[in-house]
């Protein structure tokens, strides 16, 4: 790229950081290359369109999850539950008495989602133990197998869009990315040349400076000599100091 840059003389301005060499140790040149490679690595503004990309990669997955068959397993283990309940007796009186039941249950489902209709099959199992321990009653209830199939009518199909819609989202983020990315290289490819520019900017400005004092010295000679007038002495004063 000819004319490198140093670590020294390059700002790249708010969210770029560079890592400063050690102490003492000699500056390493930075081409352009790799300063913008530093940055898409290290800036904040790079970091946050990573996480943009990450974000998106993950709710695509959570898309695609929803057209895979779902095993589901829940229930009630233990649901003890013990109160006192007022019973009337025969002769027209209340008797309170502790009841004391549990009423477990455990199913287990797999259920598949139907993207076309927004439906949804599923086939499962269930347990299900009740026991009165006041009456020393236990009670067992099971459905080995069950099949079914929900389907809402006149509702909107939130899979069938999402089929069509999140398939674009996904591509949008992935461009979205490589633009973001695209930008940052771009700015700090201006910022870099801003540089290079203030660079040879100074180093004019020090050759004029060097010229302008070899200038004031062979003045004060001529001046001493008398072939100087007054004000040709002040002016080259004058202009060292801009220089």
């Amino acid at each position: 790229m000819g004319k490198l840059l140093t670590y020294s003389a390059i700002s790249l301005g708010a969210g770029l950081a560079l890592l400063a060499p050690a102490a003492g140790a000699q500056p390493a040149p930075l081409t352009l290359e790799a300063t913008i490679a530093e940055a898409l690595a290290q800036a904040a503004v790079a970091g946050q369109a990573s996480t943009n990309r990450e974000t998106s990669y993950w709710a695509w997955r959570g898309f695609e999850a929803n057209y895979r068959p779902q095993l589901g397993l829940q229930g009630t283990l233990p649901n003890f539950s013990r109160v006192i309940l007022p019973v009337v007796q025969p002769d027209g009186t209340t008797d309170f008495r502790a009841v004391r039941l549990n009423n477990s249950n455990l199913g287990l489902t797999l259920s598949q989602n139907i993207g076309p209709t927004g439906g949804q099959v599923f086939v499962g199992s269930e347990v299900q133990r009740f026991d009165d321990f006041n009456g020393n009653l236990k009670r067992y209830n099971n459905q080995p197998f069950t099949l079914g199939l929900v389907q809402p009518l006149g509702q909107f199909n939130a899979l069938g869009w999402a089929r069509r819609i999140e398939p674009l989202r996904y591509q949008e983020s992935q461009r979205q990315y490589v633009e973001e990315r695209e930008t940052i290289a771009q700015r700090v490819a201006e910022l870099y040349f801003d540089v290079l520019l203030q660079q040879v900017t100074a180093d004019v400005a020090g050759q004029n400076a060097l010229a302008t004092a070899e200038m004031l010295r062979v003045g004060q000679e001529r001046r001493a000599l008398g072939r100087l007038s007054e004000s040709d002495w002040l002016q080259l004063q004058l202009n060292l100091l801009n220089a």
